[in-house]
């Protein structure tokens, strides 16, 4: 009956999509960890296969063309499957390090401990946490052996822990009750952005039109400021409409949201040296052509 189900849609498709079964075992773990298979019970759309390498990924990141993901295959879910494909509401899959149920368990345990610690991000709720609009994110991206990743841990937590203790201050202005400070390793989880290189920062200011902004500071203080102008943008522009009449405008992060005022950091990350410049720079072997992108 799967088969009978999946030609159904692979005849309407076959100028777009050829159907093959795989099985998920010891021996083809390579080949599941390179395209994102976790189970046997499992169906995976990639759009553009021949891009993905089971080449480690680094400290730069490019997104993928689109994948699409299904657990529990059933001819039900199967013709459900296609049908939201066809009418684009299914949501893109990104590949992470552990099973989607265990990450958001991680998650909720984290959240319940209150103390203020780094939101760490993965393929599975990247862009939930992102793109909502009553929160403003600041993402870290990190990758594996990456120094400056490492030097620049240690402030960051701080900088998690000082918007935790301003965020519980009601009386503050601007307010960060509604900031979110997180972070995503790269090297083990994927996500829709391009970076070229690690660490970096890109900040969501909330809003119903989110855009990220690449945020070129390193020191704590700075990043604080950066976030306090930010969030005084909302709230000014969030009166000034509803002093007009309105339920409140909310600035457009791509000409209303404030860039950081240019100031050099009181602490700035050391030159690195050839060996560490990968994790500060794009290379030719981390990120593809351009062109074979668009």
């Amino acid at each position: 009956e799967i088969v009978q189900a999946l030609e159904v849609h692979a005849l309407r498709h076959r100028d777009r999509i050829k159907v093959t079964f795989f099985s998920n075992m010891a021996s083809t773990q390579k080949i599941s960890d390179m395209y994102g298979v976790r189970t046997n019970d499992e169906l995976l759309l990639i759009e553009k296969p021949q891009e993905i390498s089971a080449k480690p990924r680094g400290h730069s990141h490019v997104p993928l063309s689109p994948k699409y993901r299904m657990e529990g295959v059933s001819v039900e879910s199967i013709d459900r499957f296609f049908r939201d494909y066809e009418a684009g509401t299914l949501r893109r899959y990104y590949t992470s390090l552990l099973p989607e149920q265990q990450h958001r368990q991680q998650m909720a345990e984290q959240a319940g401990k209150g103390d203020g610690g780094v939101r760490d991000l993965a393929g599975w709720d990247f862009e939930e946490v992102v793109k909502d609009p009553e929160s403003s994110v600041l993402v870290a991206f990190t990758s594996a052996n990456c120094g400056a990743c490492t030097e620049f841990d240690g402030p960051y937590r701080e900088l998690a822990r000082r918007v935790h203790t301003l965020r519980r201050d009601a009386s503050r202005s601007p307010s960060l009750s509604k900031v979110v400070i997180a972070r995503i390793d790269q090297s083990v989880n994927e996500h829709s952005e391009v970076v070229k290189g690690t660490p970096w920062l890109k900040y969501w200011p909330r809003g119903q039109r989110k855009k990220p902004l690449d945020v070129e500071l390193r020191d704590v203080d700075r990043i604080l400021d950066y976030i306090d102008e930010q969030e005084s943008a909302y709230s000014e522009a969030d009166e000034d409409g509803k002093a007009a009449g309105g339920k409140g405008a909310k600035p457009s992060s791509t000409t209303e949201a404030r860039k950081p005022t240019p100031a050099k950091p009181a602490v700035q990350l050391g030159k690195p040296s050839p060996d560490q410049a990968r994790g500060y720079l794009s290379t030719e072997a981390d990120i593809p052509e351009a062109a074979d992108r668009k």
